[in-house]
C-alpha cells in the first residue's frame, strides 16, 4: 500500500463527513413537520418523561403521556420497540437541554459514525480506494441524508450493526478478547434499539460456523450470541411487563400486523389499524419501487445490482461479510412486508451494502484495478453525475414533504403545527381532553408541543374515554367560505375562535351535560 496516499484519502473522508454533517444539520432546530418527524415528537416526549419521572421509576417504560401526572399509573406507554433510543435522547436532553436540535443531533452523530465505520470496514475487506468510493456514495444517499437525521430507530440501529460487524471482523482476524467484548457490547446496544439486530445474530453464527476451522458448538459466537440475544429479549419483556403489564402483548400484536398475520376481520384490527390496509401484489411492487427510488435513486440501485452480480460467486470469508448486511435488510423487509408497504423508511438497512456494491460495479465497469490508489478522474465525473442526477432531486423532494393538518391547497408554514399546539395549550388545562375531526397523523406533534392529550380524527369525548379529564374541548378548522356555525357535537359549549397564520379555528369547551 502506498503510504503517501493515506493522508489524501483521510482528508477526503473528512470532507465527506463535514459535507454530510452540514446537509443533515440543515434546519436542525425546525419544528417537527417533516414527513417522518412524528417520531421526533413521540420519542422526545418519552425522553422528556424519563427526565421528569426518573428512568428507574418508569422501569425503563416509554411513557408517551404529554401532561404531568401525580400518579404514574395514569401514564400511557409505547411498547413496540426496545428503549435505548429514547434513553439516549434523554441523555442528549440532559446535556444540551430539550430541543429539536438536541433530538436530531443524536441520529446525525450516529449516522456520521456509520459513514466512518463503513469506510474502515470496506477498507479492511477490499482496499482504501474502493472504501473511499463506497463511503462517498453511502454519504450522499437520500436515505442517509434524510432518514439518517430522523429521531427514530434506523440511524442508531445501523450504527450499532456496523460496529458489531467491525468488532466481529477484528475478532476473527486477531482472536483478541477486547474485540469479543466490543462485539457483545455493540450487539447488545443494537438489540436494545430495534428488531433488525436480532436478524444479525443468525447471520453471524452461520458465517462463523462456516469459515472458522476446528469450530466447536460451545464457543462465544456459535452458542454465546444466540443466548445473549435471548437474554436481551427477556430483559426487554421483563421491564415492559413492569411498566405496563396490561399491554405486554402489544409488541407481539403489532409485529403480527406488519407480518400480515392479523386479518381485517379480526377483533385486533380495531386497535391495530394497519391490519385494515389491503393491497395487491402489483400495488406492493409499484409502491416499493417508488420508495426505493425516493431513498436511493435508480442510477445507484442499478450500479448496486451490477455490483451484487459481480460478487455473486465470491467465497472469501471477508468479502462475504457484505452479504450479512444484505441478509439483515432483505429478511427484515420480507418478514415485515406490510410495514414496507406502509412506511417510507423500512428499506433503510440496504444503505450500506448498496453503497459497497455500487462502488464495486463502478470499479469493474471502469476497469479500475485494486492496486490503483487514486480514483481516476473519469470515475469521479461518473459518480458526481450519479449523485447530481439521482440523489439531489430525490433529496429535495423528500425535504419538501410535510405532515399537514389542513387540506393540501392551504398554506402551512414550517412552524404552523407548533403554533396551533401553543393555541391549544393556551385555551386548555393539562388534564383536559382535546378532540378534533382533523387528520390524525399530526396528533403526536400537537400533543408534544401543547403538553395535552390531543385526539385527532375523533369528534366526541367518548372516543377519548381512556382519559381521566373533567373538561372536553373540540376544535376544527374553519374554511374561508364557511359560515360561523355550530359544528361540534356538544349541546352545551362555550364557543371561541383563534387564528393561526391566517387560518381560523373554532374552539368549543363543553361546560355541562
Amino acid at each position: 500500500m502506498n503510504k503517501q496516499s493515506l493522508p489524501v484519502n483521510y482528508v477526503i473522508l473528512a470532507f465527506i463527513l463535514i459535507g454530510s454533517a452540514l446537509l443533515m444539520c440543515h434546519n436542525i432546530s425546525q419544528s417537527w413537520v417533516g414527513v417522518v418527524e412524528t417520531d421526533g415528537a413521540q420519542f422526545s416526549q418519552i425522553a422528556d418523561n424519563y427526565l421528569r419521572y426518573g428512568i428507574w421509576n418508569l422501569h425503563f417504560g416509554q411513557a408517551t403521556t404529554p401532561m404531568p401526572v401525580t400518579d404514574l399509573a395514569q401514564l400511557h406507554y409505547y411498547q413496540h420497540h426496545p428503549a435505548l433510543l429514547p434513553l439516549l435522547t434523554a441523555g442528549s436532553f440532559a446535556l444540551f437541554g430539550e430541543s429539536e436540535a438536541a433530538a436530531r443531533g443524536l441520529p446525525i452523530a450516529l449516522t456520521l459514525g456509520s459513514i466512518a465505520l463503513l469506510f474502515f470496514i470496506t477498507r479492511r475487506i477490499y482496499d482504501e480506494s474502493l472504501a473511499l468510493l463506497a463511503t462517498g456514495i453511502f454519504a450522499t444517499l437520500p436515505a442517509i441524508l434524510f432518514i439518517g437525521r430522523k429521531p427514530g430507530y434506523e440511524a442508531p440501529t445501523l450504527f450499532f450493526i456496523l460496529l458489531t460487524l467491525g468488532c466481529y471482523l477484528n475478532y476473527r482476524e486477531s482472536n483478541r478478547s477486547i474485540y469479543l467484548v466490543g462485539l457483545f457490547v455493540s450487539l447488545g446496544a443494537a438489540l436494545m434499539t430495534d428488531w433488525p439486530a436480532y436478524l444479525l445474530v443468525p447471520a453471524l453464527v452461520l458465517h462463523y460456523g462456516w469459515y472458522e476451522k476446528n469450530n466447536r458448538i460451545i464457543n462465544p459466537i456459535v452458542l454465546g450470541l444466540p443466548l445473549f440475544s435471548l437474554a436481551m429479549l427477556c430483559f426487554f419483556g421483563f421491564f415492559s411487563y413492569l411498566s405496563d403489564p396490561q399491554n405486554i402483548g402489544s409488541v407481539v400484536y403489532q409485529g403480527m400486523t406488519y407480518m400480515g398475520l392479523i386479518g381485517t376481520d379480526s377483533p385486533l384490527a380495531l386497535k391495530y389499524t394497519e391490519a385494515n390496509i389491503t393491497f395487491t401484489p402489483m400495488q406492493f411492487i409499484k409502491q416499493t419501487l417508488v420508495k426505493i427510488d425516493s431513498l436511493y435513486a435508480y442510477p445507484i440501485v442499478l450500479m448496486a445490482l451490477f455490483g451484487a452480480w459481480f460478487e455473486r460467486n465470491e467465497r472469501d470469508a471477508l468479502r462475504t461479510l457484505i452479504w450479512i448486511l444484505v441478509f439483515v435488510a432483505l429478511s427484515y423487509c420480507i418478514i415485515f412486508y406490510r410495514s414496507v408497504y406502509i412506511h417510507l423508511w423500512h428499506t433503510y438497512y440496504f444503505t450500506a451494502p448498496m453503497a459497497i456494491f455500487a462502488a464495486i460495479a463502478i470499479r469493474k465497469l471502469f476497469v479500475w484495478h485494486s492496486q490503483d490508489q487514486y480514483i481516476p478522474k473519469v470515475t469521479v465525473v461518473f459518480v458526481l453525475a450519479l449523485i447530481l442526477s439521482g440523489a439531489v432531486p430525490r433529496l429535495l423532494n423528500l425535504y419538501s414533504l410535510q405532515i399537514r393538518l389542513l387540506p393540501v391547497d392551504q398554506l402551512e408554514q414550517s412552524d404552523f403545527l407548533k403554533a396551533v399546539a401553543l393555541e391549544i395549550k393556551r385555551h386548555s388545562e393539562p388534564d383536559d381532553i382535546i378532540v378534533s375531526p382533523l387528520p390524525p397523523n399530526s396528533a403526536h406533534i400537537l400533543s408534544y408541543y401543547s403538553g395535552r392529550e390531543v385526539f385527532l380524527g375523533r369528534t366526541t369525548a367518548q372516543d377519548a374515554s381512556d382519559s381521566t379529564s373533567q373538561r372536553v374541548h373540540y376544535f376544527n378548522w374553519m374554511p374561508p367560505t364557511s359560515v360561523n356555525s355550530q359544528s361540534a357535537p356538544f349541546l352545551h359549549a362555550k364557543k371561541q375562535e383563534f387564528i393561526v397564520q391566517g387560518h381560523r379555528f373554532i374552539w368549543l369547551t363543553q361546560t355541562g351535560n
